[in-house]
């Protein structure tokens, strides 16, 4: 279960990484 959770929240992490790198957060944008 736990090892199911951690694979899970790993990739979540990543993919927010991912974003926030290649599209930095602008509040002039939003």
């Amino acid at each position: 279960m736990w090892s199911i959770y951690f694979v899970k929240t790993s990739s979540h992490v990543v993919q927010v990484v991912r974003i926030v790198g290649f599209h930095p957060i602008d509040p002039g944008s939003s």
